[in-house]
């Protein structure tokens, strides 16, 4: 019950597959039961999202109605294989920038799949042959829900434009902690490998920020770090922000995450939503439509995907976007990385932290 309750629907909804091939191997399927917390698991996972069901039922067309998904490149067979191995071995990181955010995020996870890999070899065990078969099937439906082929069924199917059924690899949590698990009951030290790695998962994402602020060749003047909350949400900036602008909304212009305002409080027009209603999409669009003019590819995302509802402008000193369309919407302010030319607006004030944010006000 808990599990469930605590579980995303697009994630949640994929554990029948794992109790299938569970009552499968135990050949307990028709248990009552099984059955029984089978029911109770879905009952709880769909508890908590009853607000989206009776939405798509009872309220207006959401966005995603019009959602059209496009992959934008086909998938070749040594790019399916690429991303096959890559992801199974976890080394993808190592061919991209060092020192970024998936350095940080996987060196740890790259280590215990490394040794996970190696193991199934030396460890001979039916269990651990099933849940790395298993690992395996995770990154083919990945592939597959990358692929050309998944995102032709999706648009033939509207059921699927309003569940995010990318989230699959989620499950890769619940095997890789099962395969310890059972690599622990056969290695007895195995726990000082798990140790090291845990210790590893807590250090990594500290090298990207210590190497971008103390080692010469990576170092970035005034660093802002991502990775921690204080860093990303510049609460000492946004709670000025928010002492002036005070219950008026605001549109924060790309690339200032509107998100960071509602984190602090501030109410806003814009912002990544993965369900809100077809006509306020359409009401945006207004906003920023001759910018978007000007950005083929944002402008595509947008009307045929359009979760970010984001303000982009490409040029600062004639920017696109409509001003006074937005103020229809709402909005009295706008937040700024940019200084942002326009006779729309008038500049509030300017804040200095890691990053300069810049605070207008629309006529």
């Amino acid at each position: 019950m808990f599990l469930s309750l605590n579980s995303d629907i697009n994630s949640g909804i994929f554990f029948s597959l794992i109790f299938l091939l569970y009552f499968v191997f135990k050949k307990k399927f028709l248990s009552l039961k099984n059955f029984f917390f089978l029911f109770l698991f879905y009952f709880f996972l769909f508890l908590p999202h009853i607000n989206i069901f009776y939405a798509l039922i009872y309220d207006e067309p959401f966005h995603r109605t019009e959602m059209i998904r496009s992959s934008m490149t086909p998938i070749s067979t040594i790019d399916i294989f690429k991303i096959f191995f890559f992801n199974l071995l976890g080394i993808k990181f190592f061919f991209e920038t060092i020192f970024n955010y998936d350095f940080g995020l996987n060196l740890s996870l790259f280590i215990l799949k490394i040794f996970f890999f190696f193991s199934i070899f030396f460890i001979r065990e039916k269990k651990i042959f099933i849940i790395y078969f298993l690992i395996i099937i995770v990154y083919l439906v990945n592939i597959f829900l990358a692929s050309r082929l998944f995102y032709d069924i999706s648009n033939a199917i509207a059921f699927i434009k309003f569940f995010s059924f990318t989230y699959i690899d989620q499950y890769l949590i619940l095997l890789f902690s099962l395969l310890s698990l059972f690599i622990l009951n056969k290695i007895k030290n195995y726990y000082y490998v798990l140790i090291c790695v845990v210790l590893i998962f807590q250090v990594s994402p500290s090298l990207v920020p210590f190497a971008k602020n103390y080692i010469s060749y990576f170092k970035v003047e005034n660093y802002r770090n991502y990775y921690t909350f204080e860093g990303y949400y510049l609460k000492n900036t946004y709670s000025q922000i928010k002492n002036i602008v005070k219950e008026n909304r605001v549109m924060s212009i790309m690339w200032a995450d509107p998100m960071v305002a509602v984190m602090n409080g501030i109410k806003v027009i814009d912002g990544y939503h993965n369900l809100y209603p077809l006509a306020y999409k359409k009401k945006f669009y207004k906003v920023i439509e001759k910018e978007l003019e000007q950005d083929q590819s944002f402008k595509n995302y947008y009307l045929t995907i359009g979760s970010r509802v984001y303000a982009p402008i490409r040029n600062f000193k004639n920017p696109k976007i409509n001003f006074l369309e937005a103020k229809k919407l709402g909005a009295k302010y706008v937040i700024s990385k940019e200084i942002i030319y326009s006779n729309n607006l008038y500049k509030v004030a300017e804040f200095k932290d890691k990053e300069i944010i810049h605070l207008f006000k629309i006529k």
